[in-house]
């Protein structure tokens, strides 16, 4: 009874977000300045969020969006600091516009509304949202959606003044990662995204739960499409904005690509796991003997702190044997892996995941990758708009349904 009459009455008092984004700052030693433009922030929201949340409507109420910021800074965020363009205090981020450092809680960034706003969407996000089980897009596409909500959380700052809706593309870090998080919040709702970008239990697979609420929305064959094409151009926006990830990408496909052609010969490929199979052995039990022999383990001791720099010296014989046990159950991991290849079933079974893996990026072999990519965002567009003629249709027939009913 108690629970129900203080949501009544948080429903009728309104709530001082500036006061309480105010008692949060009290505890944080960021400068004047950095609490000024935060509190700047928060005025701007409130001031144009009910005609910005009237005008798109799929958005979250301004309590939701006002109290994850202040939540955000809270728990997230220790430093903050903001910088000039080509000062001196900027050589530390470089050529880019900030840092965001989530294991330290810092924020580097110019001094920009806008910028830090999209700073504090980044600082609270997991680097993977979507399971470990999909291969390569628990990473592309996971960073795909994590960007583009960054980008839509400055979107009432952004092109919203109370005055006039506008947007400015050169503002934006990325217009197709904005565009195509459009797409998904049309298609699935904001919420579903936000629960998705938010889910903290990773037993949950939001990657099938998107999937079947695409299936109930739009049909299972115009599903199936679209979410393929959205996983081949999130790989295709990670060779484009992350170089670092362009050589992965590309070495994990060469890799595929040598391993299928290496168990072609079942022969050759059978002795090779034999052989490494026997090292893996003799490795282990150089491990076991090792640790339980204290002369040999210091031996060992002395030998990795001869090669290791001062900073990453091992302290001491205790801290080796541990980190010895621990390679010991990554090689009996691997070597479980190596008998089960031996296994007849389960060698069917890893060479049609490497088929199924190669054939998956066969798209990226291709002499214009760009023009490609470009024609692969514009078939994902199509289908976007067929989805929303089936969605508008649903509407209307639910309409006529209600009409007919009263």
């Amino acid at each position: 009874m108690q629970k129900k009459n203080d949501n009544f009455l948080e429903k009728i008092v309104k709530k001082d977000y500036n006061n309480e984004l105010e008692k949060v700052l009290e505890k944080k030693y960021f400068d004047e300045n950095v609490k000024n433009v935060l509190l700047t922030i928060l005025y701007k929201i409130e001031t144009s969020y009910k005609d910005y949340k009237k005008v798109k409507q799929n958005v979250e109420t301004k309590e939701e969006f006002v109290e994850s910021i202040i939540e955000n800074i809270e728990k997230n965020c220790d430093e903050i600091k903001l910088v000039k363009p080509y000062s001196e205090e900027s050589k530390i981020i470089g050529n880019r516009t900030f840092l965001v450092e989530k294991e330290k809680k810092r924020i580097i960034c110019y001094n920009m509304e806008k910028k830090l706003l999209y700073c504090l969407a980044k600082i609270n996000k997991k680097e993977k949202i979507i399971k470990d089980d999909y291969f390569l897009i628990n990473e592309t596409l996971s960073n795909l959606i994590n960007v583009g909500n960054n980008i839509n959380t400055v979107e009432p700052l952004r092109d919203f003044n109370g005055y006039s809706w506008t947007t400015i593309p050169k503002e934006m870090e990325s217009i197709e990662h904005n565009l195509i998080y459009q797409n998904l919040v049309i298609l699935v709702g904001n919420k579903f995204l936000n629960k998705w970008i938010q889910n903290q239990e990773f037993m949950m697979d939001y990657m099938q739960l998107f999937r079947n609420r695409m299936e109930e929305k739009y049909g299972e064959e115009r599903a199936k499409e679209w979410i393929e094409d959205l996983k081949k151009i999130s790989i295709l926006m990670d060779l484009k904005f992350n170089p670092k990830n362009q050589k992965k990408i590309l070495n994990i496909k060469k890799e595929i690509e040598n391993k299928l052609e290496e168990i072609q010969n079942k022969q050759n490929f059978v002795e090779k796991i034999t052989k490494q199979k026997r090292k893996q052995v003799e490795e282990i039990k150089e491990i076991d003997e090792t640790i339980n022999d204290k002369a040999r383990l210091q031996k060992e001791y002395e030998k990795r702190n001869k090669k290791l720099p001062l900073e990453q010296k091992i302290f001491s014989m205790r801290i080796l044997s541990k980190m010895m046990t621990q390679e010991r159950e990554q090689k009996v991991e691997e070597l479980e892996k190596m008998n089960q290849l031996l296994n007849p079933q389960s060698f069917v079974k890893y060479k049609k995941e490497l088929e199924e893996k190669e054939k998956y990026l066969k798209f990226l072999d291709t002499e214009d990758i760009q023009k490609d990519g470009n024609k692969l965002k514009q078939k994902l567009q199509k289908n976007f708009l067929r989805c929303l003629e089936t969605k508008i249709e649903k509407a209307r027939n639910q309409t006529r349904s209600n009409k007919i009913n009263l």
